[in-house]
């Protein structure tokens, strides 16, 4: 007596019993494989991956408490397995969270190493049916290659035998019209049971994994109806070829899963294309770099550089690292993180981004950050923070998805026993066209495919999304914040003028100045420490930054100050100014900032702004677009009042301390403003965390100090209105896609249990509800193009 795992099993080796080939299980050499015995033959693989070393540079530990670590996750075929994984292993104990990103089948797993190791992670994955490994860039292609070349194999079964079936099924339904011999019939009816048996054991074998792997666990995936209805359309069939009586839904069954196998190969390019930009940022970096010592130049691994080395970088090479110039000057073309094509002019002092181009003569740098510290690790690490991340609406969508999958299996039982217990000729017909045409593919794949597309259609402009809610939320928003440095100006000051008060020179100033804004991004400090690039700089100790008003620090056991006049004046309560100390106070395009020890003033730096040319066009289509626009800065009264009335912005509030700025905030929120605030990231951090939607413009920082929900890596501050456009067609989208899976859905079930949609209708109507769906999300990326091919 042979035991069987499912009744799939059970009809094969009755076909085979029944054909004579009883000889096949003399020459099989092992039992068949059941999925326990799968897991268990990992177990010794898995293990390996406990060791420490193994671990190292991959699994990161936060504390003792919490590790995480990224896997590649194969197997997935739709949001129904995303939301099973996650489900199934945050019922494990010692697991903190678990998130998927869709798009790519990166799985993020936080979990508790006292409690469980990495191997029971990979067990409980592959437990359900998957398969978790440690994530890495060659991993995923190569998966991502198998993955895509099982599909094309399945689909060619499907699509070769089931050419033959459906001439066989031709004659069938010609032989009911026209009248055939009995025998003849019965000889196309069996062999249409041996050309469907390899579609049904090769080409359906994901869909049966899947299904039980769900139900195991005691989830309803949506391999589960799809399941059940070519299981009912094959037994039926094969019990009506066996007693010689009944119909035969061969020709239902091959169609079908052609269909369905093909909608999940071209769902499968869309999420591969989707993720493609982000990917060619970190896959562009090279792997091998020209370091200087003793100024002989080697090749080495840009795995082994470390901050302070000293690189050459050719023209034509890719810059493999952020650093800073020490020799040499050049133009670098930075369309990859900025999305603009026109090159970059940089000298000695100034920073270079890793997958940035020297287009001009030879450089040398000196490493500043390396491996996941760079500013293109970090947007890379924002990208998938971002996937992983499910705005409101793919929640909801995924509720429903779950929702219904039981419901449409509740109806299909009862349509069953009605058809039964009716006498109905036509129950098993009405009840396979239910399981099959009700499959909510198409609902699931309505958000996460138009976000991914949306989101990664913007890196051509520069613009990353760090949140997945950004885009719904920036569709929403009616009113907008700005910050004035850096963000609507330039941000780029220039120090034109250095005014020593005290007795000493411009370049002791300068370097005073210097180590006090050592350790600051703001534009000020870049400016000066550009100044400063050949002037010795002293070293300085307990530098306080005190945000929004100046910086303070000891330098030789002494005190000294930098800031606006107001700040020098509240530190320094004995200080006086005079009135030709503010004189450039007065030219409204001018900034000025004092330098002070704890006695007297010793200098005065005075900088000058300009705006951004594309600020004049982003306000007035804000304007057109009737969203409210406010200027919030901390910069005088008189200066932000000019830059306000050159581009007609009507509120504005200015000398604005961090926490007078989320005042402002509080009160646009409470009038009940959608808010967007539009800042450098780190010094509007708090305005920007309390903001709706905040957009960082972190142009050359490190990114992983930066907290908004987009960032923006490009000089061209106009760049927000596509983002706005492309950010309403997403919900325009995601809105078509739900309202035309719950459409169809809806109207096909009942026609289908009326009998007016036969099974190979059903197949057809469910496999194109998925393709409209991820067609319609595709067109998101048409924007990217368009952007591209504007900004060259």
């Amino acid at each position: 007596m042979r035991e069987f795992c499912c009744a799939g099993c059970l009809a094969v080796s009755e076909t085979i019993a029944g054909s004579g080939l009883l000889g096949y299980y003399r020459q099989r050499e092992l039992p068949a494989i059941k999925p326990d015995d799968e897991v268990a033959s990992r177990v010794d693989e898995y293990r390996g991956f406990d060791h420490e070393t193994v671990q190292a540079g991959w699994v990161k530990n936060k504390d003792d408490s919490c590790s995480e670590a990224n896997f590649l996750i194969t197997g997935i075929n739709c949001a129904a397995c995303v939301w099973l994984i996650e489900t199934y292993l945050a019922g494990i104990e010692g697991i903190h969270s678990a998130q998927i990103n869709f798009s790519n089948n990166l799985m993020k797993v936080a979990w508790d190493p006292q409690r469980l190791k990495v191997s029971g992670i990979l067990q409980a994955v592959s437990r359900i049916g998957y398969q978790a490994q440690p994530y890495t860039r060659e991993t995923r292609y190569r998966l991502l290659d198998e993955q895509r070349g099982q599909l094309l194999k399945r689909i060619g079964v499907s699509a070769a035998l089931g050419m033959q079936i459906m001439v066989i099924s031709v004659a069938l339904y010609a032989g009911d019209w026209f009248g055939i011999d009995a025998e003849i019939a019965t000889f196309l009816k069996r062999v249409g049971l041996l050309l469907v048996l390899p579609i049904m054991i090769y080409s359906a074998r994901p869909f049966f994994k899947g299904a039980i792997n769900s139900l195991l666990i005691g989830r309803a995936g949506m391999d589960v109806p799809i399941s059940f209805g070519i299981s009912l359309a094959f037994l039926a069939s094969f019990w009506a070829v066996v007693e010689n009586n009944g119909e035969v839904y061969f020709d239902s069954i091959a169609m079908f899963l052609f269909f369905i196998l093909g909608a999940r190969y071209i769902e499968l390019n869309t999420r591969i294309n989707g993720s493609r930009a982000m990917e060619s940022l970190t896959a562009a970096l090279p792997a091998i770099a020209s370091r200087l010592q003793d100024d002989v130049s080697e090749k080495v691994p840009v795995a082994e550089l470390q901050p302070g080395d000293l690189v050459l970088v050719n023209p034509g090479s890719v810059i493999p690292v952020d650093g800073l110039i020490v020799e040499g000057l050049s133009s670098f073309n930075e369309s990859l993180l900025s999305g603009e094509s026109l090159p970059v002019d940089k000298q000695i002092g100034e920073s270079v981004i890793a997958g940035s181009i020297n287009i001009g003569q030879p450089v040398t740098i000196r490493v500043a950050q390396t491996g996941e510290q760079t500013v293109l690790s970090s947007i890379q690490q924002l990208a998938d923070n971002a996937a992983l991340d499910k705005p409101r609406i793919t929640q909801f969508a995924e509720s429903i998805a779950g929702w219904f999958i039981t419901a449409v299996l509740l109806i299909a039982f009862i349509s069953l026993l009605s058809g039964l217990l009716g006498g109905d000729p036509d129950w098993l017909s009405r009840t396979i066209a239910v399981l099959v045409v009700s499959c909510p593919c198409a609902l699931s794949l309505a958000t996460p495919l138009a976000l991914s597309a949306g989101s990664s259609s913007m890196v051509a402009s520069g613009l990353f999304v760090a949140r997945q809610h950004a885009l719904e939320t920036l569709a929403r928003v009616d009113h907008v914040v700005f910050d004035k440095t850096g963000t609507l100006s330039n941000g780029e000051l220039s120090l034109i003028r250095v005014k020593t008060l005290a007795g000493l020179d411009w370049e002791e100033c300068t370097a005073i100045a210097a180590a006090l804004e050592s350790q600051s991004d703001h534009p000020i400090a870049r400016s000066i420490n550009l100044k400063a690039n050949n002037i010795s700089i002293p070293q300085v100790i307990d530098i306080h930054h005190h945000a929004g008003a100046g910086v303070s620090g000891h330098i030789d056991k002494r005190s000294y100050y930098m800031g606006s006049a107001e700040f020098l004046i509240e530190q320094i309560a004995t200080l006086k100014f005079e009135s030709a100390h503010l004189r450039d106070s007065d030219q409204l395009d001018k900034i000025i900032v004092f330098l002070a020890d704890q006695h007297q003033l010793l200098a005065a730096f005075v900088f000058s702004d300009e705006i951004k040319p594309g600020a004049f066009e982003l306000v007035d289509y804000l304007h057109r677009e009737r969203i409210r626009v406010t200027l919030l800065s901390g910069d005088r009264r008189e200066l932000v009042e000019h830059v306000a009335q050159q581009l007609r912005i009507q509120s504005f509030h200015a000398e604005c301390r961090p926490r007078e700025k989320t005042e402002v905030l509080e009160q646009l929120i409470q009038k009940g403003d959608i808010v967007a605030m539009v800042g450098d990231g780190i010094n509007d951090a708090p305005a920007l965390s309390l903001a709706h939607l905040s957009i960082a413009v972190a142009r050359d920082i490190n990114l992983t100090s930066v907290n908004a929900d987009m960032v923006m890596m490009n000089r061209h501050i106009e760049e927000i209105i596509p983002a706005i456009v492309q950010a309403r067609r997403t919900r325009r989208i995601i809105r078509q896609n739900v309202v035309w899976a719950i459409l169809y859905n809806f109207t096909a079930i009942p026609l289908a249990l009326v009998g007016l949609v036969p099974p190979w209708l059903a197949a057809i109507g469910m496999s194109l509800s998925s393709v409209v769906v991820v067609l319609n999300s595709s067109r998101l990326l048409k924007l990217k193009a368009k952007s591209a091919t504007e900004n060259n």
